[in-house]
């Protein structure tokens, strides 16, 4: 691998940062310090090394104890500053809210019966109580950390009191019904309500929205206390009084889950709830259509997901334990679904969103099939609510739209070589994926950057031929885009043009003086994942030592060679016409017999395969059968077979 100098197209950009971050750091000690200073100490290091090691590695030891320690007590003052934030949500509830409807009672002759008023906060009382209790005891701990840094014992005295939440959790869908039903039934009380949650206090959030609150806690205390079991060592005090607090909380969630009705979706919303205890899944007019297990192809690995559809988005979820973590809220607007062809007995289909693409696998074809009905259903009922709602006409095409949409990365293992200019990657010819296509490529060929409209105009890497098309497509909509700015950006028309503009200048042009090697234009004439090819996939070729995985791919009577399947250049071609196609009589090097078939020609050597299964080895003895014949040839044959093997 060469070297190869970059030219900037505008200057001050800064490159390599991060690669030298380190070093400087790790010499900036040594800055300006004189040679005879620097001998000196080398001196006194030298010899008093070995003590000097041992206070060291003691130092290193209490370091991390502090930090340790020091991380527990702020995990602990988390805990309390939550509760301060929780109890003020609850006194809106109770003080706030119910203040304000009872005045609007008096001016407005009895804008809701008071029991009626009192069922819609039901528990809510009792739960502000428990807390501010538990508020006061938790202060205490933290004023007094310094002597006694304990804090779980609170949580273990009131644990009894926390079943509280289970009352309220398990009917707060009827709640919420209820409050709906009274807003019908009492004209003046939606009125109110309006006017309550259009208040500064309410931060142009619903009541709804607060009422989640105490659903959301439990899985919260549930998450404190396991991290800050994590921070505290099994000597601790407060070790097994936080072991004793986490399995309280834990079994409170628990029992939760258990009673919730899972045949009911408001129920299974509920079960999610309780599970993602960051994110508020339960908002007005949401429905859950489908969840479950999938796996997601990454760029180095394949990894368990856990999706959960509903009616306005796609939530892709991680494992935490016994809960679950949100990764991505993908919006249904603009999202496309489709099948992809079995990849290493995985049933995949591919999701682009306007936020974040990718390929996921599912563990049958059936299943993978319900997912992509029920995606496809999905999209096609939001747009017609959309269209309903807004009276606008969404237009529906399956084409990607470069910078638009976000791009499904191919994975580093499908690719050998940079997918632009064929460079073989090394430990240190890294690959880069551009932001705009999902290709893998060389630093050569991705040193560009553009703003993507996906990502609200942020500057990212970009290929050499996403580079051109972005950049005229930036120009050419100049209207559109200035809607789309004017949507996402508040100030007037001045406002808007300059950050058009300064968008503009996002859009910065690396040009590498590195000349490309030249390639055999017949080693380019298909690519490793060519659509319109007769057979592709792995087989294994035998050498003098081994069996070798390559990639194959049967095109217009020639094989083409691949290292990986997204790789844009051959290793080489084989001509196929005038070959014979054998099965193998016997085993091979402990393959067995009907996996393996054989090339044969009078002028070259044998050429044996093996596949992966049977079916999969007479799929490609009946291709390559068809793809030797003369007669299949639909054009002038060569004078010689030598003058055909010329032309590959």
């Amino acid at each position: 691998m060469n070297d190869c100098s970059r030219t900037k197209s505008l200057p001050n950009i800064k490159s390599n940062v991060s690669d030298k971050t380190a070093d400087s750091d790790e010499h900036s000690d040594w800055n300006g310090r004189n040679t005879d200073s620097l001998n000196s100490e080398f001196s006194t290091l030298t010899h008093n090394s070995d003590g000097e090691d041992d206070k060291d590695s003691v130092n290193d030891v209490e370091v991390d104890a502090g930090r340790k320690a020091n991380k527990a007590f702020l995990i602990a003052k988390e805990l309390m500053t939550s509760e301060e934030v929780f109890i003020d949500v609850l006194k809106l509830l109770n003080v706030d809210f119910r203040n304000f409807v009872e005045i609007r009672n008096k001016d407005k002759n009895s804008v809701i019966p008071q029991s009626n008023l009192n069922k819609i906060l039901n528990h809510l009382p009792e739960l502000q109580t428990l807390n501010e209790v538990l508020l006061a005891d938790l202060k205490k701990r933290i004023l007094n950390w310094e002597t006694n840094p304990k804090i779980s014992d609170v949580i273990v005295k009131k644990g009894a009191f926390l079943k509280l939440y289970t009352s309220y959790i398990q009917n707060f869908e009827s709640q919420t019904k209820y409050l709906d039903d009274c807003v019908a039934k009492y004209p003046k009380f939606g009125k109110v309500l309006k006017e309550f949650e259009s208040l500064e206090r309410c931060k142009m959030l619903t009541l709804k929205h607060y009422m989640l609150k105490p659903v959301q806690r439990i899985p919260q205390y549930r998450l404190l206390l396991s991290d800050y079991l994590k921070h505290i060592d099994d000597s601790s005090p407060d070790y097994e009084d936080t072991e004793t607090a986490l399995k309280i909380v834990s079994e409170v969630a628990d029992h939760v889950n258990r009673n919730l009705k899972y045949g009911d979706k408001s129920g299974t919303l509920m079960h999610f709830q309780s599970l993602l205890s960051d994110y508020e899944l339960i908002r007005p007019g949401r429905e859950l259509i489908k969840d479950g297990p999938l796996e997601k192809i990454c760029r180095k690995s394949v990894k368990d997901r856990y999706f959960i559809l509903l009616n306005d988005c796609l939530l892709h979820t991680t494992y935490s334990k016994n809960s679950l973590k949100i990764h991505q809220e993908l919006p249904l607007a603009g999202m496309k679904v489709c099948c992809n062809d079995e990849q290493n007995n995985r049933y995949c289909f591919t999701v682009y969103s306007t936020t974040r693409s990718f390929i996921l696998c599912a563990k049958s074809e059936t299943e993978r099939n319900d997912w992509v009905q029920s995606l496809q259903s999905a999209i096609e009922q939001y747009i017609s609510r959309q269209k309903t709602f807004m009276n606008v006409k969404i237009p529906e095409t399956n084409a990607f739209k470069i910078g638009k949409e976000a791009p499904v990365w191919i994975q580093d293992s499908k690719v050998t070589m940079c997918q632009i200019c064929t460079a073989e990657f090394t430990s240190l010819f890294r690959r880069h994926h551009c932001r705009a296509c999902g290709k893998v490529i060389c630093k050569n060929c991705g040193g560009s950057q553009a703003p993507l409209q996906y990502d609200s105009f942020k500057p990212h890497r970009v290929c050499d031929q996403c580079f051109p098309i972005l950049l005229k497509d930036y120009e050419d909509s100049e209207d559109e885009i200035y809607e789309i700015l004017k949507i996402n950006n508040s100030g007037s028309n001045v406002d808007i043009q300059n950050i058009y503009l300064n968008n503009k200048t996002k859009f910065i042009k690396y040009t590498s003086t590195c000349k490309p090697k030249f390639i055999p234009p017949r080693l380019k004439e298909v690519s490793a994942n060519d659509a319109d090819s007769e057979m592709s996939g792995v087989l294994y070729r035998k050498s003098r030592k081994a069996w070798k995985q390559y990639w194959y791919v049967l095109k217009e009577h020639v094989l083409f060679i691949f290292r990986a399947s997204e790789d844009v250049r051959a290793l080489e071609t084989i001509p196929v016409l005038g070959y014979e196609v054998k099965h193998s009589d016997v085993n091979l090097e402990n393959v067995d017999k009907n996996l393996i078939f054989i090339l044969e020609h009078p002028h070259q050597s044998p050429i044996i395969f093996h596949a992966e299964t049977e079916e999969t080895a007479e799929r490609w003895y009946k291709a390559l059968k068809r793809a030797t014949l003369i007669e299949n040839l639909g054009h002038e044959l060569p004078d010689s077979y030598d003058e055909l093997l010329q032309s590959y």
